[in-house]
């Protein structure tokens, strides 16, 4: 009887022995293996001058990146928005343009984060028929008519109050506005007209003030086409090149 019973003992001692030496025969518990560290985390899908339409939706894309740039594609991203009432921002990085102003897009991943500026600013697209499209901007003051054709249809034109501009003593207080993207080219002129308020103006000199844009080399010159509407108290021209304009008075004699 004890014979039998140091028999069953034995074999019960071999299968725990057996059973305790499995794993070690096996490979390495993939959860237990180490993390790959993150080390950048990349974001695309903005326009190269990082301006948004207000009221316009763009989505995101985050490449959390490893070693050499490798890419690891199971990694969790989230997203924030430092000024959420201006951009906002889904978890699915789905950017909606809420009011106008300047905010960060940011994608964080394994303590690293991948960081985007967005400008939120008025404007209008090139129409793709119709004829010319007219639209009323920064609160009246800037008045754009785009014609077909004069970049693909689509392309976005931007505005906002200039924040900064090469100094001239006839600038008119407060008519300096912004078109963007700043530099770009178009195929024929956009109208482009800005108000003034009567009374900072003689009324003899209303007729005379003229609107300039700015160089490429940082200098001021008057614009063609020029005209004055002196009901509405609005200056135009025509403008070929995307970049600052304002209204200047009349030169002094």
């Amino acid at each position: 009887m004890n014979r039998l019973r140091r028999r069953a003992l034995a074999r019960a001692f071999a299968a725990v022995l057996v059973t305790a030496m499995l794993p070690a025969a096996c490979t390495t518990d993939p959860l237990s293996a180490p993390l790959i560290a993150v080390l950048d985390v990349s974001v695309a899908g903005m326009p190269a001058d990082g301006v948004l339409l207000l009221n316009a939706t763009r989505t995101l894309t985050a490449t959390v990146l490893g070693p050499a740039d490798s890419v690891l594609a199971d990694r969790p991203v989230a997203w924030s928005s430092t000024a959420p009432e201006i951009a906002a921002v889904s978890d699915e990085g789905r950017v909606e343009a809420v009011s106008t102003g300047e905010a960060t897009i940011k994608a964080r991943s394994g303590g690293r984060a991948g960081v985007v500026p967005v400008s939120v600013r008025e404007g209008t697209t090139v129409p793709a028929s119709g004829g010319t499209r007219t639209v009323n901007l920064l609160d009246n003051r800037l008045r754009l008519s785009v014609p077909v054709g004069v970049a693909p249809s689509g392309t976005v034109i931007h505005a906002r109050e200039a924040l900064a501009w090469p100094p001239n003593g006839r600038i008119l207080a407060a008519s300096v506005v912004e078109l963007g993207p700043d530099g770009t080219e178009l195929a024929a002129s956009v109208t482009v007209g800005v108000t003034f308020t009567p009374a900072d103006i003689p009324a003899a000199e209303r007729s005379q003030l003229r609107l300039h844009g700015l160089r490429a080399d940082g200098q001021w010159e008057i614009l063609p086409s020029a005209s004055v509407d002196l009901n509405a108290f609005r200056v135009s021209a025509g403008l070929m090149r995307l970049t600052k304009v304002a209204i200047f008075r009349p030169a002094m004699p």
